[in-house]
């Protein structure tokens, strides 16, 4: 955020005045102060107002306003630029840990740019620049933003689903960040009316709010990488028994390529995965039926399950000799 201002003096109460009145509406706990001088100032001069006009005017904010002077990680940096005639204001986001549950097949994760146009709005996606009519982070970004009163907020997920595929069980680990917040003095209360004012009014998604975390933190959770269990119907171009089904159940080293239809926004390299057939139902039809597959984090199971025209080796079709696609996929359960 920057201020501009017209005065050209080095007062103390004038420069205090002006930043009291932009931060007044923040809450924070520490600061730093820095000061860029006019270039035309000699070096003697520039070290009598480090002392006489930044160093005073630092005491006099932390003071009155009752705020630790930290100029390692402060909540608010303050920075006076004579050269320019601005104040600029570095607000500390803050990162809110937490977790969602996805329950349509017709929302997309985050905002589903059109791959053909680059968002600018084509035929293909009717000219609204995206594949998804809403997303997860659509959804969540106005409330968190209006919450902590932010001029903006970024939704970073730990990992991601199929705008068709739905993340149930204890949902996914998210973290949003919030920039240049005015509220950032959040107990675990707070969180929680937040939390129970989004899932009363959104029916096709819930989250679980955790707490405040670290930017450091923030890496480690969506970084991490976790085993996952799906759940999927299957559909194949013959009829099938159980014990067929049965057979093919167990663990497998899987060397999957990028899959085509990720083709153009993936470098394409093979990926050796695990995945573990753990049960098979074939109670829908003679050629319909429902898997359930534990694997580690990055494995395509969509193309596990087709084989992807060769691409996914070992794969779902490969193993019972059969064209097999899969029908609808459920995340159930992040391990």
């Amino acid at each position: 955020m920057f201020v501009k201002f017209e005065t050209k003096t080095f007062s103390v109460d004038s420069f205090y005045s002006k930043i009291f009145n932009q931060v007044r509406d923040y809450e924070f706990e520490s600061f730093s102060l820095g000061v860029t001088y006019p270039k035309d100032l000699d070096d003697e001069k520039k070290e009598k107002l480090k002392t006489d006009f930044q160093k005073n005017l630092t005491v006099k904010i932390a003071q009155d306003l009752n705020k630790k002077i930290d100029f390692d990680y402060p909540d608010m940096a303050i920075i006076i630029d004579f050269s320019n005639s601005q104040i600029e204001y570095i607000i500390r986001p803050i990162f809110v840990y937490g977790k969602y549950n996805k329950y349509s097949r017709e929302l997309a994760q985050t905002y589903h740019f059109c791959y053909k146009c680059r968002g600018k709005g084509c035929d293909f996606c009717n000219r609204t620049g995206k594949l998804s009519e809403s997303s997860v982070e659509e959804i969540l970004i106005p409330y968190f933003i209006t919450w902590f009163g932010g001029k903006d907020a970024k939704f970073h997920g730990a990992g991601r689903e199929d705008k068709d595929v739905r993340m149930l069980g204890t949902g996914r680990p998210f973290v949003m960040q919030v920039v240049d917040p005015q509220k950032r003095k959040i107990k675990k209360e707070e969180l929680k009316k937040l939390e129970t004012k989004i899932n009363s009014k959104e029916k096709n998604i819930k989250i679980k709010l955790i707490r405040l975390i670290t930017k450091k933190e923030m890496g480690e959770i969506t970084s991490a990488e976790h085993n996952k269990l799906y759940s999927a119907i299957v559909s194949c171009d013959s009829e099938l028994t159980q014990k067929e089904l049965e057979n093919i159940k167990g663990e497998y080293n899987v060397d999957q390529r990028t899959p085509n239809r990720v083709s153009k926004r993936r470098v394409d390299l093979v990926r050796k995965k695990y995945a573990k057939i753990k049960k098979v139902n074939l109670k829908i039809n003679k050629k319909e039926f429902r898997i359930w597959i534990e694997s580690d984090a990055g494995l395509y199971i969509k193309e596990f399950i087709s084989g992807d025209e060769g691409r996914s080796n070992p794969s779902i079709s490969g193993l019972l000799k059969k064209k097999c696609t899969c029908k609808v996929l459920d995340v159930l359960r992040i391990v």
